[in-house]
């Protein structure tokens, strides 16, 4: 027969342990074990109106969080719907510091107060702070809805207008565009562009008229501080372009930033399933100031230096933004050449985008469909490509990546305020359960 031991110092330990776990929630073990404030049924808030790389803290009647938005269409839009979701889980709290970021980077914090059902918002550059504190109290997972190594395909839809012809009403030409992007690690962002000719009426010879790559380029961003903002870019630009790209940007102010742009490019294009290049390398600098008026919602872009291909000038771009919305006109002076012509980007599909996407490959439209058209597009200013600004990245304009502190303040308390059609629901923690 089997004799009987006492309880020796592991028992007593286990004992002690399933006692402590009758005593006291296990919210509250987790959160001692790992510094936690926060309340888990935030977090999953967060989560399920979309938000990605979530941190989140309370300390001291104020809570801090930080987080990234795909799904949720313009950045006032996503702050505002974060601060709601937040608000309502957090009924007691009446202050919040968030920092919204893209690619693993912070871009702006937003301090917000909400007395008497009162909104008061500002933002600025400065994410120390925030960052600070949400270091102080790491969260268990450290980042909730980590969105590194996922793919993001984004159904982008170009058109192209040539109506500077004399012996044709217009050339014109229907593509898909449709954009491969991942997060590899902070700050990156490998994306992948092809442009699919769906409809034109352009010879078949002519390269326009065929499958191009488009764009095909890494982008890493170095610096997003409260005074300095910096990021490169390597590979294939559109349009026909493939070299390198660095763009420094200085905070002066939340209205005004002034800006530099260094890159050193080489014609290259598919024709006929061959590549063709003039085998020129061209350097290119320009630097530039960008001023957003809050008052009015008018921004007011002077960028001055060598453009693309080694022509010397000036662009000046005059845009009233309206919400979400961008109506602008530009003018271009350049060796003698002058130029004007106008642009727009409008919102497309829903404001929020369903979570029908994949856990890895997630399927979208874009948020924003941009079109630019010039004037003036023949004779020398055309034959020798004078005026050229390529794009680096596939959705660049002046409402995506659009990260303008006193813009974002704005249009933010608009939105808290009601003035701003807000028709994403911010469910509570209980709706989000019974909808799972």
């Amino acid at each position: 027969m089997r004799r009987k031991q006492s309880p020796g110092f592991a028992t007593s330990w286990l004992r002690l342990l399933l006692l402590s776990l009758f005593c006291t929630p296990l919210s509250q073990i987790v959160n001692q074990a790992y510094g936690q404030s926060q309340d888990p049924d935030a977090l999953h808030a967060m989560v399920n109106a979309g938000f990605e790389r979530i941190r989140l803290s309370e300390k001291s009647d104020t809570v801090y969080a930080s987080f990234e938005s795909t799904q949720i269409r313009g950045a006032y839009r996503a702050l505002g719907c974060a601060l709601r979701t937040l608000a309502s889980e957090y009924p007691r709290t009446h202050h919040f510091r968030l920092i919204i970021g893209e690619y693993g980077r912070p871009q702006i914090a937003v301090d917000a107060s909400n007395e008497a059902e009162t909104w008061r918002v500002s933002a600025h550059y400065d994410v120390s702070a925030v960052e600070k504190k949400l270091a102080e109290s790491p969260l268990y997972p450290t980042v909730a809805a980590d969105n590194r190594g996922k793919i993001d395909i984004t159904l982008n839809p170009i058109v192209s207008i040539d109506n500077h012809l004399l012996d044709k009403l217009a050339l014109f030409g229907f593509y898909l565009a449709p954009s491969f992007e991942t997060t590899l690690w902070r700050g990156n962002r490998l994306i992948v562009q092809p442009i699919v000719p769906l409809y034109t009426n352009i010879a078949d010879n002519d390269p326009d008229s065929q499958f191009q790559w488009g764009v095909v380029g890494l982008r890493q961003d170095w610096i997003a501080s409260k005074r300095w903002r910096s990021s490169s870019t390597a590979g294939l630009f559109l349009y026909d372009l493939a070299g390198l790209h660095h763009e420094v940007n200085y905070h002066v102010s939340p209205t005004l930033d002034l800006g530099l742009r260094i890159s050193a490019t080489t014609r290259l294009r598919r024709n006929s399933g061959k590549w063709e290049s003039d085998h020129k390398l061209r350097f290119s600098t320009m630097a530039g100031a960008d001023y957003y008026e809050p008052s009015t919602s008018l921004q007011l872009k002077l960028s001055v230096g060598s453009f693309t291909y080694g022509d010397f000038g000036g662009r000046l771009d005059v845009v009233r933004h309206f919400g979400e919305y961008a109506i602008g006109a530009y003018a271009i002076f350049t060796d003698g050449e002058r130029n004007a012509g106008f642009n727009f980007a409008i919102p497309l599909g829903p404001k929020r985008q369903s979570k029908w996407q994949g856990q890895f490959i997630r399927l979208r439209i874009p948020h924003y469909f941009s079109w630019e058209y010039s004037m003036l597009n023949y004779y020398r200013y055309a034959f020798e490509h004078m005026g050229v600004i390529y794009k680096e990245i596939p959705d660049k304009s002046f409402t995506t990546h659009y990260w303008q502190a006193a813009y974002l303040e704005h249009y933010l308390q608009r939105f808290l305020d009601n003035k701003i059609n807000r028709t994403v629901a911010v469910m509570t923690t209980a709706e989000q359960h019974k909808k799972i």
